[in-house]
C-alpha cells in the first residue's frame, strides 16, 4: 500500500516503533475510521520478506485536538497516554479523546 500525504498532513517517526501523524482540519471521528481501515488492510496484507516470512502488522493510536493556546507537547502528552490506553484495552484499536 503506497499512500501520498496531502499538504495538511505530516508523519514523524518519534522513537523505534513510534509515530506521530499531525492532521490539520480534520473530523476526529472521519480519522479514527481512515486509521482503523488501515488497521484492517494490514490485517488482510502481511508483508513477505525474502525469506518467505510474512510478517503481520496492526498498530494502536491515541487521537486528540490541539487546543487553542495549549503547548504542543502538552497535546503530544495527551494523545501518547491515549496510545497507552488502546494498547492496554486489546490493542488494535484507536481511542479519540
Amino acid at each position: 500500500m503506497h499512500q501520498t500525504f496531502p499538504p495538511h498532513c505530516a508523519v514523524y517517526r518519534f522513537c523505534g516503533e513510534e509515530f506521530t501523524i499531525v492532521i490539520r482540519q480534520q473530523d476526529g471521528t472521519q480519522l479514527v475510521q481512515v486509521l482503523n481501515d488501515i488497521n484492517k488492510y494490514f490485517a488482510k496484507h502481511p508483508v513477505r520478506t525474502v525469506n518467505g516470512k510474512n510478517i503481520s502488522f496492526s498498530f494502536s493510536g491515541g487521537l486528540t485536538k490541539h487546543l487553542e493556546n495549549e503547548d504542543f507537547n502538552a497535546t503530544l502528552a495527551r494523545a501518547d497516554s491515549l496510545v497507552y490506553k488502546a494498547k492496554s484495552l486489546g490493542r488494535k484499536q484507536i481511542i479519540f479523546a
